[in-house]
């Protein structure tokens, strides 16, 4: 073989392994679903291209007529800036390969101006993400004050072929780290991976409001709320669409994608991205459409249709306004839907006797009037505001605030904004805490003193009423509301636990949990006319030696606690354990019991009240035996009945001109606490209904306090004489 032959074998074996880079470019005008945030649209299928932006990009068009246009940079670049999304500080781009990269190349630019010119650079590095392994190559590149082409290049390779990951980032000249917002076209590499995310499934849509042929008669502030999930590529867009009755769009626009921020408001794909909001709903609407995007360019779709009703020339008026502390026989009912000159006024105490404490938790109750409605449809969203002043002409606020708003509590459907029905009276209204706008009253309102309340009526937001109709009768006042001072709790009642020492079980002590005995002062605070700003929180110990297992010795005992004890009280009350002998026992200003609940009929006893209802009462027969005999003689067979020496049934124990059927509390009760009502309603002795706490009978859970127990237990407490409620012969 001569070396001419063998030259020419070398060329031909050797050469051909000398391919050129064949690249691959993304120029940012490929078509994706969501241009706004592209973390992850250049690797899922089927725009995948392997490249994944760690620290998402948006896609515009940059456009500096001269500087920066078509010729320089195809239509659009991508920029590490958001519209509509703040950020601390300007930050890095970091772009991730799903496959090992010989070469990374950009063109940078600037589109802005900074006086001290700005530096681009360009990192290499082999791990996944951005500095987690050593630096693999770099480039850097002035760009000049700005606004810049972008035309100038940065590239970076590796002759293993491993680059993972690049970072780019833009900084003024001379401060190191004080990072910049710039733009970057033309991201060139050699090798397209796999997609990092497979997405096969649209977004999932769930609409929660409206719900299915929901009626609106007010079209503004519309409720809305849904949830779209994607749990594969995130999602990317979502549309709401408002169509007439033949599906024809009257209005469409992005809640988030497009030119508004990413999805879920944050700046990576959100799975799950959950919207809550007030909007005004155009007319002629009858279906509401909510189309949704991922990232992978899947749709997923629901749809609402709604009812939109027109409520035509409409009347409100403040029908009513009562006050309450926790019983209020009393409401202000204004019957004129229509008024001239000064606005209807009513005297608190012409319309009501029981009085109301200082320092106590306070709800006023407005009540809304309307007429006038087409076809007497309901008005949504109606409003009102709470105003108090200091003086009889309403010229001077009260301090403290000076308007509040009523309770908005949407979990109970209690609400600060009505829908109000045409046609209801205040009665109907009272039976029920969601159909009235329910103020709780700010402490600097409750202090001793007279107020002067004034309740407006507002028609909900964007709407009038009919020409002529807001008049005086929007506004309702209640007029010389007087808050009246009541000793401490603490000077009025000794409230003690009691630590048995229960001689029959080796001498161990038996006392009530701190949580029983926080119920109890609980339920203290909510049915007596008392400053609960003076509740305690903890309690004395008094101890009782259990012997006999007798409640009544119990009761002499503390008696003599009592008596050792400085102060002069009203009451005295113990609690006791859940073994304590008896359930409870009053009198002679003493009083025990075992359930927090027992706590406000015991200090009535202990003060002198007996049970509420005439003989015979409520049947109360707990023993199983059901006999009547001398050791059961209280709580036995009757609250009214006692038996005397004899065996022979005694009715000594109730009240004999209570003023209400079977123990039932006569008026409106209110828990100011919870926002409860409770109806003075009976229904013919089946003990279903709200009874005085004075009562053995009512549902569970459901005794009140009447305005006579509370007038007789305001009287006990401030020495008082003021009269109560009586049956009439």
């Amino acid at each position: 073989m001569n070396f001419e032959k063998v030259l020419v074998i070398l060329i031909v074996v050797i050469f051909p392994m000398i391919d050129p880079v064949v690249s691959v470019t993304i120029t940012f005008e490929e078509p994706i679903p969501e241009p706004t945030t592209i973390t992850s649209q250049y690797s899922i299928n089927p725009n995948n291209f392997g490249v994944y932006f760690i620290k998402p990009c948006r896609i515009f068009e940059p456009n500096i007529p001269g500087i920066i246009d078509p010729t320089s940079s195809p239509t659009h670049a991508i920029i590490n800036e958001y519209s509509g999304v703040e950020f601390a500080s300007a930050d890095k781009i970091e772009i991730r390969f799903t496959t090992g990269q010989s070469m990374v190349s950009v063109q940078a630019g600037l589109i802005k101006s900074y006086p001290n010119g700005v530096l681009a650079h360009l990192r290499a590095y082999s791990s996944d993400k951005p500095g987690d392994s050593p630096m693999l190559d770099s480039d850097t590149v002035h760009l000049g004050t700005g606004p810049t082409k972008i035309t100038h290049e940065l590239e970076v390779s590796s002759s293993t072929g491993n680059i993972k990951s690049v970072e780019i980032e833009f900084f003024e000249q001379g401060y190191p780290g004080k990072y910049v917002y710039e733009v970057i076209d033309d991201l060139t590499f050699t090798n397209i991976g796999p997609p990092s995310i497979t997405d096969t499934s649209p977004p999932i849509v769930e609409i929660i409001k409206p719900v299915e042929g929901q009626q609106f008669y007010n079209p503004y502030d519309a409720e809305m709320e849904y949830i779209v999930k994607d749990s594969e590529s995130g999602v990317a867009r979502i549309q709401v669409v408002y169509l007439d009755g033949n599906g024809k769009v009257i209005q469409s626009g992005d809640i988030v994608g497009g030119t508004s921020p990413p999805c879920g408001g944050n700046l990576f794909p959100a799975t799950e991205s959950h919207w809550g909001y007030s909007t005004t709903l155009p007319d002629g609407v009858k279906t509401i459409q909510i189309n949704a995007w991922d990232y992978a360019g899947h749709t997923g779709q629901a749809e609402r249709n709604i009812n939109l009703i027109k409520p035509g020339p409409f009347n409100l008026w403040a029908q009513g306004i009562e006050i309450t502390q926790g019983t209020q026989p009393g409401v202000a009912v204004n019957l004129k839907s229509h008024s001239t000159g000064s606005p209807p006024e009513f005297i608190y105490n012409h319309i009501s006797y029981v009085p109301l404490v200082a320092g106590r938790t306070t709800v006023v109750r407005v009540y809304p009037g309307l007429e006038g409605t087409t076809n007497n449809v309901p008005l949504d969203k109606v409003r009102a505001q709470l105003r108090c002043f200091s003086d009889p002409s309403y010229s001077t606020p009260c301090p403290g605030p000076q308007v509040i708003e009523a309770e908005n509590i949407p979990q109970r459907n209690i609400l600060k904004e009505l829908t109000v029905t045409p046609g209801l009276t205040v009665d109907t209204m009272r039976r029920d805490e969601k159909q009235s706008w329910n103020f709780m009253l700010p402490e600097e309102w409750t202090v001793p003193g007279t107020i002067y309340l004034e309740a407006y009526v507002q028609a909900p937001a964007g709407l009038d009423e009919c020409a002529g109709c807001r008049d005086s009768s929007n506004t309702i006042r209640l007029h010389g509301i007087k808050f009246e001072s009541v000793p401490n709790f603490n000077d009025l009642i000794l409230f003690v636990s009691c630590d048995r020492v229960d001689v029959k079980k080796s001498g161990q002590t038996f006392r009530p949990t701190q949580q029983q005995i926080s119920d109890a002062i609980n339920y203290a605070g909510k049915r007596l006319p008392i400053d609960e700003t003076t509740l305690p929180t903890q309690v004395a110990a008094w101890s009782w030696i259990d012997e006999i297992g007798d409640c009544e010795d119990a009761k002499n005992d503390l008696g003599t606690y009592a008596a050792s004890t400085p102060g002069q009280r009203k009451a005295v009350f113990a609690l006791g354990d859940s073994q304590f002998p008896c359930a409870g026992l009053g009198g002679g200003g003493n009083a025990v019991g075992l359930t927090p609940d027992s706590v406000d009929e015991e200090l009535g006893h202990a003060v002198g009240l007996l049970h509420a209802g005439n003989p015979p009462g409520h049947w109360f027969c707990p023993q199983n035996d059901g006999v009547c005999s001398k050791d059961k003689a209280d709580g036995c067979c009757s609250e009214c009945s006692k038996l005397n020496e004899k065996g022979e049934k005694q009715f000594c124990c109730c009240d004999t001109d209570w003023p209400w059927p079977h123990g039932t509390i006569g008026a409106f009760g209110f828990d100011t606490q919870t926002l409860e009502v409770f109806p003075p309603d009976f229904d013919d002795g089946n003990d279903q209904d709200p009874h005085d706490f004075m009562s053995y009978g009512g549902k569970v859970d459901w005794d009140w306090v009447s305005p006579r127990t509370w007038i007789r237990m305001y009287n006990v407490f401030t020495g008082n004489s003021l009269s109560w409620p009586k049956k009439q012969n």
